[in-house]
């Protein structure tokens, strides 16, 4: 199923589909001379940006995830960052009987804090409003970096439970 047009000098890829399935999140570079080589093979690229689509897609046009896409502070006004590979929660958490929210992760060569720039990818973390995109209003939040993980080393996928279980000896 074709969810939006081929444009020339754009990929769009790794669509994930929200647990609500009512729309997805999807990732959107630049190709600089073309859809083809390394910026544009949809591994990293550095122009990698996150999107939203309403489901089904129809005349639906995508809303730039602005918030979550927005760069850190020790980044300045760079944004290209490389942020890449969207996955969800597969849960839907509820703030209160009226308000859900949905939870989302990608990997983004930002500044993380205070450490050195060694060019690795770190997992970031934002959420969503549960009724996603309407009215091409952006549903994302400002991304956070998750913590524990190894910065001298890429990270891609984050590994969702509910619940804690704690190692018994």
């Amino acid at each position: 199923m074709t969810l939006l047009p081929y444009v020339p000098g754009k990929n769009r890829y790794y669509p994930a589909i929200a647990p609500t399935n009512d729309f997805i999140i999807f990732n959107e570079s630049t190709c600089p001379g073309g859809n083809s080589g390394g910026d544009c093979d949809a591994d990293t690229d550095p122009t990698a940006t996150l999107f939203s689509l309403p489901l089904p897609a129809g005349a639906a046009q995508p809303t730039l995830l602005a918030n979550a896409n927005a760069p850190g502070v020790a980044d300045g006004t760079n944004t290209v960052l490389a942020n890449t590979y969207p996955k969800w929660s597969p849960f839907v958490f509820a703030l209160d009987e009226q308000h859900q929210v949905l939870w989302a992760t990608f990997s983004s060569k930002r500044r993380y804090g205070l450490y050195p720039d060694k060019g690795n990818l770190y997992i970031w973390m934002f959420a969503v409003g549960a009724s996603g995109a309407t009215g091409g209003a952006d549903p994302s939040h400002v991304a956070f970096c998750l913590p524990f993980q190894a910065l001298d080393t890429s990270n891609h996928i984050a590994q969702w439970t509910e619940q804690a279980v704690p190692i018994v000896p």
